[in-house]
């Protein structure tokens, strides 16, 4: 990552966090299926991993609607890679 990309996170990061985050993790959670048990801690750190990655690949304009646009969809698509990994028939037979 250059450091123009780490300045991009670093100096968004916080509005982010206070303006975003509470948002993309109920957009998340809501996508989810309930089955699926996540905190809110690993959404939080998906989030803030895939800030990170789109900020490697970010190329101007507004890094905060860039985040928004992308971050839950690439969340998502990391966690329902995840739930494709369980073994749901063993689930299913411990409840």
């Amino acid at each position: 990552m250059t450091n123009k990309n780490i300045d991009e996170f670093i100096h968004n990061h916080k509005e982010l966090v206070d303006n975003w985050y509470s948002k993309w993790k109920n957009d998340i959670r809501c996508k989810l299926p309930s089955c699926f048990v996540v905190t809110d801690a690993e959404i939080d750190s998906e989030i803030t991993a895939q800030c990170i990655y789109l900020a490697k690949l970010f190329k101007g304009g507004s890094y905060v609607a860039y985040c928004n646009e992308f971050v839950t969809k690439r969340a998502l698509n990391t966690f329902f890679d995840e739930y494709r990994k369980l073994n749901h028939a063993a689930i299913v037979e411990s409840i």
